[in-house]
């Protein structure tokens, strides 16, 4: 919700089905997302850029301005494949260390942590 009333456009990138994501996206975090993309078919799944990128391309934005947020070393490669910043949280399916080791540019232990770094 700070980032959405911040203006910071937020997009969910998913290996789950893409009928899932969507539904929960729309359950559970109504309006917080500009665009949320699952598992296709014909599409390649985390860590191929593919999704990113049509993401980043949909929201009108340079990569220059986009960070890829999550909790697993996929993730961390996600980013790294599509050419972003990258933040690992700590508190999901890996730990800091793990992250740092598989390139991500730095982790956050909260969500205040990731506010402050996102400047919200």
């Amino acid at each position: 919700q700070k980032l959405r009333a911040a203006g910071i456009k937020c997009a969910v990138d998913s290996n789950k089905p893409d009928f899932a994501v969507k539904e929960l996206c729309s359950r559970y975090f109504n309006g917080l997302f500009d665009f949320a993309l699952g598992s296709r078919e014909g599409c390649k799944n985390k860590p191929d850029a593919g999704a990113v990128n049509e993401i980043i391309s949909s929201l009108g934005i340079d990569k220059t301005e986009a960070v890829f947020i999550g909790d697993s070393d996929v993730d961390v490669q996600t980013a790294l494949n599509a050419g972003i910043q990258s933040i690992g949280v700590e508190w999901g399916f890996r730990g800091r260390e793990f992250l740092l080791e598989h390139g991500a540019h730095i982790t956050v232990k909260n969500t205040g942590e990731l506010s402050t770094i996102l400047g919200v």
